[in-house]
């Protein structure tokens, strides 16, 4: 039960690196 839930976050938090990365990325290339 508890690893599901780790797994969860997990997921949540690769979404949001994944989000910041691209976002970071637009920002960049707009700077360019």
């Amino acid at each position: 039960m508890a690893n599901q839930e780790m797994s969860k976050r997990n997921f949540q938090d690769e979404k949001l690196n994944q989000e910041t990365f691209l976002s970071h990325q637009a920002q960049y290339l707009r700077d360019c």
